[in-house]
């Protein structure tokens, strides 16, 4: 029987980086040992952030098993895969793939931070395209990019 690999086993690995990446200074030779680690290792499933270029805004990047389950006896109908995405983009080939690891595998970011990265940029195409995350595909120029302005709240 091929059984599917279980989600919880898939995700492992990030939920580990992504335990050390938010304990602070006080992982940091940690997070160097799993640095040097994970440039050698396969991509992992988990959701992570890249710059497309230097000096771009952080795109969203999510790895994933993609898995042909058989409803009645729940073995799998074909090879398990993985996939990945970046930008909203799905990245064809596993050389592409194990490319787009190296970018962000020290970068791993909280389901709840890659969804709000993907509205972000989503809004900023359709209502801010100067925005730099409307296009991440190239370097942010400070000197153009719009200050937030805040108003003084008014004593009454």
């Amino acid at each position: 029987m091929r059984e599917p690999t279980p989600i919880a086993s898939t995700l492992a690995y990030w939920r580990a980086a992504l335990a050390v990446a938010h304990r602070g200074d006080a992982a940091r030779d940690d997070i160097n040992a799993m640095q040097e680690s994970r440039l050698t290792m396969q991509p992992e499933c988990g959701f992570y952030r890249r710059r497309i270029v230097k000096d771009g805004p952080f795109v969203p990047v999510r790895f994933w098993l993609h898995q042909q389950i058989d409803r009645v006896t729940g073995e799998l109908t074909e090879d398990e895969r993985l996939r990945c995405q970046v930008n909203g983009q799905e990245i064809i080939g596993a050389d592409n793939i194990e490319q787009q690891w190296v970018y962000c595998a020290n970068h791993p970011i909280s389901e709840a931070e890659f969804a709000f990265m993907c509205a972000r940029a989503d809004w900023a195409e359709e209502h801010a395209p100067n925005d730099p995350h409307a296009q991440p595909q190239l370097a942010i120029d400070w000197d153009t990019v719009p200050m937030n302005r805040f108003q003084q709240r008014r004593k009454r």
